[in-house]
């Protein structure tokens, strides 16, 4: 059956191209997706930290404001405000304080949340109200009529849309729609004392939220109460989603494909409400295509590098098999006589060796610059990413920084304007004690004091009242501490407490804001905040490979982990109100993040170790070493396999090569292997068996008609030697016998003339040249009884023949020239008496014929002539 031929240049050439392809298809898969994941996680994590920031600020937003309620709700000094105001036998000087009081009291509220527009108090006879509204007499009477026990939340039947709000809004407020408000009622055991409605600001969302576009708000029924512009932007149909959630269950996320949206939502942790968090995937999608090309490009330039070094190791290391093929083809179309192949050169790897070392370089090195390519090109967005989530925690952390020490100024502002401070520090009310300061001081935990400690000081520095101290009520009774303040500023400051703490001070001078005192200096309050609680919003910036810090104006540590550097090597670092850079920090790379807190004169400064963002950038590859050892594993296994099974016929004609005989002509290889240049050496190799086998053949018809030639000579020369003996010896011999007759020597006659016919009739009246050992015996012995007696019996003859080989075959007339020679130049050259001793004895695989004799021998001289 026909099989297509294939060179094996190309054939190696193709299959290592195909294994090249197949594998980086995989390698190139496996890293792109790895990448792809790797970052989808980064900014999985960045899109969480964003909504979880949004969900944390609304939730405080809400919860700052129920504290708020709840202080309002409980507050025993508003009630007596009230109540001193609606008492009919109160003079109207008390009324008006009291009435001044409950404004500043609202007021200093209203400074301490910024999310709050006005607080209107209703009761049945009057109201009260500090902010940006007044509520219309008819709507004022229809609340002033009703119970609200507990706290309650209003919020709109519509869709707020932050845009569509009127910023010129009517001060006068008719009706409560569209309005987002607190509600509740002021009431002790005895009676009501009227309903508090606390309103929020409009914009309250723009002012917490920096990604205010991206949210949606859903309550617990799932009816929409805000919609970020993002969502009507891109055309999405809140319902859908609703559906789409309900329907399918989801807990954490989902992709909105036909939009190339993802949807994050998170149950807020007031109200049972529902945050939703938009992403535009479209800029990850420009990423991702970034990275997919980045990898074509990567796949596309190894693939060249592989075809390239396929195509020139294939050339080299297929030399000595193209000269062996042509030297092989040569010899079996007779243009050389000699077949000789130089293997004199000493060869360091064999051939198969080579093929296997082939599929190793030409796989491995591709998919080697494929990986540096695609490591260079996928690090540089894996770092974007890796510095953008860093960049998130920062700017999450810096502005919760800020947040926090704002609102602790806001709750310090709205102590020190209190009335009965203010009372107590002027001395113009002297029915105000301590105790009513701790009140405060107890009112504005509930304001976002928590457990700071708060100092007032008179104008000398003297400590007067603390809540480090809630029960002391006098000065004598507490430290006597005493301190310097700016009296005409608020600053900021770090220090060591009287308890060895460190803590971050805000100090504030007092000024008087009514009387005679007014703008008048007549104390300083100090929150002291401590560390733990400052260190707890640096927790998600705490790692192993960053450092955080924060600074004060002359880049001095207010706060921050320990640092195994000094300071003094980033002072200079920085000198903008933010931003990032990579800086050096003795002999390794820092990413250097900072941000002014606000308006205060402090930094946020954190280092990420570049070393740690390279470490990361590589962790694609390094989670995905084992990989390669697979591959690296199967391709030496691919590429031995391979070699053994393409150079098997090879070794089979060269086993052949090596165990080719003269009798055992006939092994053939098969003429049907694929490759082209193995095919033809086997083919060749055929043809050259089958030429030796008729060089043999001829070289035995030349050698046989060579013997026959041969043999015909020696017959000729055997019967020229016969003719030669033929007439001589029977003249010597007749002349002999005549002798004897006349002499009388009748019988020895007779016994001559009977060895001269056994003479006759065993060899010379033969044609045969070929005899029986005992013929040739007979006719020698009938010989030298003719000698005998022609020398009168001077000469003995000795025989000594071994029987066995009487009936061996041998060619006629060895022994009788010989026997001749020894007579004529060994015994009749000597007086003494003749022995000839003749054996013939079976020497194993030869039969030896032996003449020896006691006469003249031959010299060496005439020996080396011979």
């Amino acid at each position: 059956m026909f099989r297509k031929k294939i060179k094996l240049k190309r054939f190696l050439i193709i299959v290592s191209l195909s294994l090249v392809i197949f594998i980086l298809f995989i390698v190139s898969s496996l890293l792109y997706y790895s990448s792809k994941n790797y970052i989808e996680e980064k900014m999985d994590s960045i899109n969480m930290t964003k909504m979880n920031q949004a969900a944390s600020d609304i939730e405080d937003v809400f919860r700052q404001v129920e504290k708020i309620a709840t202080y309002i709700k409980n507050n025993k000094q508003l009630m007596n405000y009230i109540e001193t105001c609606e008492d009919e036998n109160v003079n109207i000087v008390e009324k008006v304080r009291a009435n001044n009081n409950i404004s500043i009291f609202l007021a200093n509220i209203i400074n301490s949340n910024p999310n709050i527009k006005s607080i209107n108090i209703v009761t049945k006879k009057h109201s009260y109200n500090k902010g940006g509204y007044i509520l219309g007499s008819v709507l004022e009477a229809s609340l002033s009529e009703q119970y609200i026990g507990e706290i309650k939340f209003n919020y709109p039947q519509e869709i707020i849309y932050v845009k569509d709000i009127d910023n010129n809004d009517s001060n006068i407020i008719e009706s409560l729609d569209n309005k987002l408000y607190y509600s509740f009622s002021i009431s002790d055991i005895s009676r009501v004392y009227g309903n508090v409605y606390i309103f929020l600001e409009n914009d309250f969302l723009v002012r917490n939220l920096n990604d205010i576009e991206n949210i949606a708000l859903l309550d617990s029924s799932l009816k929409t109460v805000y919609i970020g512009s993002l969502f009507k932007d891109i055309n999405i149909n809140i319902d859908d989603i609703k559906n789409f959630m309900l329907i399918n269950n989801i807990s954490k996320k989902f992709l909105l494909t036909d939009n190339k949206i993802e949807i994050y939502f998170k149950e807020l942790g007031y109200n049972d409400w529902l945050l939703l968090y938009l992403v535009d995937m479209n800029e990850y999608v420009k990423k991702f295509k970034t990275l997919l090309k980045f990898t074509i490009v990567s796949f596309l330039l190894s693939f060249s590098a592989s075809l390239l070094f396929s195509g020139y190791i294939s050339s080299h290391i297929l030399n000595p098999l193209s000269a062996l093929t042509k030297l092989i083809k040569d010899y079996r179309l007779g243009k050389t006589e000699h077949f000789y192949f130089d293997a004199s050169k000493k060869v360091r790897l064999s051939f198969r060796e080579k093929i296997f070392y082939y599929f190793i370089a030409t796989i491995l090195i591709p998919i080697f610059i494929f990986s540096i390519i695609f490591y260079y090109q996928s690090r540089n967005i894996i770092s974007e990413q890796i510095t953008r989530s860093y960049l998130t925690v920062f700017n999450k952390t810096a502005d919760n920084i800020i947040n926090y020490l704002e609102r602790k100024y806001s709750i310090m502002r709205s102590i020190i304007y209190d009335p009965l401070l203010q009372s107590y520090l002027t001395g113009e009310n002297e029915e105000v004690t301590v105790e009513s300061i701790y009140e405060i001081f107890l009112g504005s935990s509930y304001l976002g004091l928590d457990r700071d400690y708060i100092n007032i000081y008179d104008i000398g520095g003297n400590l007067l009242i603390s809540n480090k101290f809630p029960n002391k009520t006098s000065t004598t009774a507490m430290n006597s501490e005493k301190v310097i303040m700016d009296s005409k500023k608020a600053t900021c400051n770090y220090r060591k407490d009287d308890l060895s703490r460190f803590v971050i001070s805000l100090d504030s001078p007092i000024i008087c804001i009514t009387g005679i005192n007014s703008s008048k200096n007549i104390g300083f309050a100090r929150i002291d905040i401590d560390y733990v609680y400052m260190e707890e919003l640096f927790s998600e910036l705490k790692t192993s490979s960053s450092n955080t810090f924060l600074l004060d104006s002359s880049k001095n540590i207010v706060l921050g982990n320990e640092q195994t550097f000094s300071i003094e090597e980033i002072r200079n670092t920085f000198s903008d109100i933010s931003g990032s850079k990579l800086i050096n920090i003795g002999n390794q790379k820092y990413l250097c993040y900072f941000k002014k807190m606000g308006n205060l004169p402090w930094f946020l400064v954190s280092l990420y170790s570049y070393l740690d963002i390279t470490r990361q950038s590589s962790f694609v590859f390094m989670s995905n070493v084992y990989i390669f050892i697979i591959i690296l594993l199967l391709v030496a296994v691919l590429s031995y396999y391979i070699s053994i099974s393409l150079l098997k016929p090879v070794n089979t004609i060269n086993r052949l090569f090596g165990s080719l005989d003269i009798g055992d002509l006939d092994k053939r290889v098969s003429e049907n292997y694929f490759i082209d240049e193995i095919n033809d050496i086997g083919i060749n190799f055929n043809k050259m068996v089958e030429r030796i086998e008729n060089l043999i053949d001829e070289l035995m018809v030349s050698n046989t008609k060579r013997n026959q030639l041969e043999m015909e000579k020696k017959n000729a020369e055997i019967i020229a030697l016969q003719a030669q003996i033929n007439p001589h010896f029977l003249c010597n011999t007749l002349d002999t016998t005549i002798y004897m007759i006349k002499e009388g020597y009748k019988d020895n006659a007779i016994t001559m003339i009977k060895s001269l016919s056994n003479l006759f009739r065993y060899g010379l009246s033969r044609s045969e040249i070929i005899i029986d050992i005992r013929e040739e015996i007979e006719y020698a012995k009938s010989y030298t009884n003719i000698v005998s007696l022609r020398f009168k019996n001077r000469i003995t003859f000795q025989w000594k023949v071994d029987k066995k080989i009487l009936d061996y075959k041998t060619i006629k007339l060895i022994l009788q020239p010989i026997i001749e020679n020894a007579i004529y130049h060994g015994i009749s050259k000597v007086e003494h008496h003749g022995i000839i001793e003749i054996s013939c004895i079976d020497a194993g695989e030869n039969i030896q014929f032996k003449v020896k004799d006691n006469g003249s021998g031959i010299s060496e001289s005439n020996l080396a002539l011979l």
